[in-house]
């Protein structure tokens, strides 16, 4: 009596020549063994009853154990078409793998941290990475060079290119700009907006320059006159320098004196730097001859004005 075994899984009988019965189970359509074969179920967690897979089709059907019609499609294409399916589960699996292991990331550096206290803690920089690069240091060439304070003068606020200024006397309204404040004595330190090596203009040109905008700004430039009294090359902190002094004057007498001297910046940074000097003709105001006293007593001094290059003149 032959028993007739309906379509299901069943352990695979090949396995079961290997010795293995429980590793793996075939499909078995009610009258041959076909290629479509699974996991046994107390393998895969899968209780037997809980679905019943579609039968392959008369086509995909063939026989492992010998016994049975076999398809007459040649065994080569159903191998490729099991290699596709396998592909393509493959690639999926991989996708999958990817995109959950990419979104994993994701929402790792997107979750604070919790810290002990139960605060959130934001993400430090990682060194190397996101560490900000340090800012290249910056330094005011007119803050290198001191003015010495001298007697019965008086310290002044740093003008707009940072540099040391030096006072005398009380202030009081100038002489072209009545809403304007200035005093019978002064003394600064400016940058000029030429640099050693990038301009053909002498520390001569750029003194008498420099002058010119000095006594506008100081006495104006209607109704006055301009005399030279002194020009020379000098040497001032070890650095070439070059000085024009005016003497400035009306219709009817002497106004003042200005000086301005060009030089390169003892820092040796190519910057060059210009000395204003004035006193007014007033009795009460000082001699035209503090400059001298000025040019010898001025000092290089560490810069220390950082991250601020100072206006230029």
């Amino acid at each position: 009596m032959t028993t007739h075994m309906p379509p299901g899984w069943y352990p695979d009988p090949e396995c079961r020549i290997h010795g293995n019965t429980a590793a793996r189970e075939r499909w078995w359509d009610g009258n041959q063994w076909t290629t479509q074969t699974r996991l046994a179920a107390s393998e895969a967690g899968v209780h037997p009853n809980q679905f019943t897979p579609m039968a392959p089709s008369p086509q995909m059907a063939e026989s492992v154990s010998g016994t049975g019609a076999r398809s007459s499609r040649p065994r080569s294409l159903a191998l490729v078409a099991m290699g596709v399916v396998i592909g393509v589960a493959l690639t999926a699996s991989a996708t999958l793998f990817f995109d959950d292991a990419d979104g994993a990331k994701k929402r790792a550096s997107s979750t604070p941290r919790v810290s002990d206290g139960g605060e959130e803690e934001t993400p430090g920089p990682r060194p190397g990475l996101d560490s900000p690069k340090p800012e290249k240091e910056i330094l005011n060439p007119t803050s290198g060079v001191k003015l010495p304070v001298l007697d019965g003068w008086k310290q002044g606020t740093p003008n707009e290119a940072g540099g040391d200024v030096i006072e005398f006397g009380k202030e009081s309204p100038c002489r072209d700009d009545k809403q304007a404040s200035c005093v019978m004595g002064h003394a600064s330190i400016h940058r000029s907006q030429e640099d050693r090596g990038k301009t053909t203009m002498t520390l001569k040109s750029i003194a008498s320059r420099d002058l010119g905008k000095f006594a506008e700004n100081t006495y104006g430039g209607s109704g006055v006159t301009r005399k030279v009294v002194k020009r020379e090359s000098l040497d001032l902190m070890g650095q070439d320098a070059y000085r024009t002094r005016w003497q400035i004057s009306d219709r009817s007498e002497t106004l003042g004196f200005l000086e301005s001297v060009a030089f390169a910046s003892p820092h040796e940074d190519g910057s060059i730097l210009i000395l204003r000097m004035g006193s007014d003709a007033a009795s009460e105001a000082p001699s035209i001859e503090f400059t001298e006293l000025i040019l010898k007593r001025i000092q290089e001094v560490p810069r220390t004005d950082r991250g601020y290059e100072g206006t230029t003149i």
